[in-house]
Order: structure tokens, then sequence, then C-alpha cells
């Protein structure tokens, strides 16, 4: 499945919850993810490709929280969802003024009003975030728990139901003082995880993230894991990885 399907979700239902308030046919919302989405992704794959910004994109991932975008129950243009996903936004962009030169160019390019798409923005970048967590997890946890000890801290962002806001928010350390699913990943990321060859562990971080965001390197772990994956499923990822770190 494409990224920008998950993006739009099962029947495209998505569309209209991102949509909500602003008066954009679902037709119009689709144009405006489908511009958008790649510059996303792009800024994305440059933030993964140091140290700091491959451990903070993990550690954003994660954040169990994070998927209750993905509930049809949330609402995805509430107070506490926008604020959240221009949290998102200047993670990914680095700075607070590339929001509006993005939709700008969408909305040349697609002819919804760059004020409108600079509301969609914070809430495709949170469904953006839900679906790379949600996709991502099953890779993480078998790779990084199974395999090199790392805990992912399952459960530490317990207790967020159908409507319920995923507080507290990212500028609060993304989850506050609870464990973050990742947290002991990320810290060993940051420290040392950085693209220093030879360095497996974040050539696999990478792959991993950039096998569903749609980015991919030509190393060796990059394409053992993208063949197996596509070919065979976790499942062989698993007894492959595990005779690499016995």
């Amino acid at each position: 499945m494409d990224f920008i399907d998950r993006i739009a979700g099962p029947d495209e239902r998505n569309l209209t919850r991102l949509s909500q308030g602003l008066g954009l046919t679902p037709e119009q919302t689709l144009a405006v993810v489908n511009n958008v989405e790649p510059e996303i992704r792009h800024y994305l794959e440059g933030r993964t490709l140091s140290r700091g910004g491959l451990a903070d994109v993990v550690t954003i991932m994660g954040n169990d929280a994070q998927r209750v975008f993905l509930d049809p129950e949330t609402d995805l243009a509430s107070d506490d969802a926008i604020a959240r996903g221009n949290h998102l936004l200047d993670e990914i962009w680095q700075t607070k003024y590339r929001s509006r030169l993005v939709a700008d160019r969408a909305a040349a390019e697609t002819g919804v009003p760059a004020d409108k798409i600079r509301r969609l923005l914070p809430r495709i970048a949170n469904l953006t975030f839900a679906a790379l967590s949600t996709e991502t997890q099953p890779a993480f946890d078998e790779v990084f728990t199974r395999f090199t000890g790392f805990p992912t801290n399952a459960g530490a962002d317990k207790g967020f139901g159908p409507g319920q806001s995923p507080l507290p928010l990212p500028d609060d350390n993304w989850g506050g003082n609870t464990r973050n699913r990742y947290d002991d990943l990320s810290d060993v990321l940051r420290r040392q995880g950085g693209p220093v060859k030879p360095n497996p562990l974040w050539a696999i971080a990478r792959e991993i993230i950039g096998a569903v965001l749609g980015f991919r390197s030509n190393s060796v772990v990059g394409y053992i894991i993208r063949l197996l994956v596509y070919r065979y499923g976790w499942r062989i990822v698993r007894a492959v990885l595990g005779q690499i770190f016995r």
C-alpha cells in the first residue's frame, strides 16, 4: 500500500476528517495531501541522516499516543491536535517558516487557498506520524527488542481511547515523565548511532523507516530488509537478524 493511501485511510475516510471545518471536498483534500506529503517525507529523510535527527524521529514514533490520530473518533481539528501537529511540523522542517512556503506552493499547484492548506498541514503531520509509528512498530519491536536487548517500554503511553486527546504535547519531552516505547533505542542512537561505518544499528533503524516512507539507500542492509519484507514478511527477517545479533 502506498503511504498516501495509508494517510487517506480505508475508503479515504480520513480525507473527510482532515477537511473538517475547511469547506473542502475529498478531491481537494487529496490533491493537497498528494502535493505536500512528498515534501514532508523528503524533510523526514533528511532528518534521519544525522544522529540526533534519527533519534528524534524514533522518539516521536515511540510515543504510542500518536497513533490515536488514526482512530476515526479522534478530532483532528481540535486545539490540542493542532498544537501537536504544529510541533511535529517544527520537528520536520526545523524552521517555523517552511509551512508557509509549502502551503503557498501547494496552493499555486492545486488551486486550494493557501490559508486552508496551512490549516491542513498539522492535521496531515499527525496522520503521517500515526501511520509511520503503526507501520514500523512490528519491525522495531522484533529487531531491537528480541535481538539487541533494547526494551521498548511498551505500554508507557496507555490510557488514550477513542475521542481522547493524546496529551501531553510534544514540547513536554514527547510524553512528559512517562517512558517512551523507544527511549533506550533513541538514547543509544543519539550517543553513538551516527552514520559512522560500520554502524548496523543506525543503518537498520533508518532502513526500517525508509521502507515505509519510500526513501531508501543502496546499502546491503537496506537491500536485505527490503527484499525480505516484500517477499516474505517480518517472520523471515526475524530469523535472519536473529543470526546476525547472536
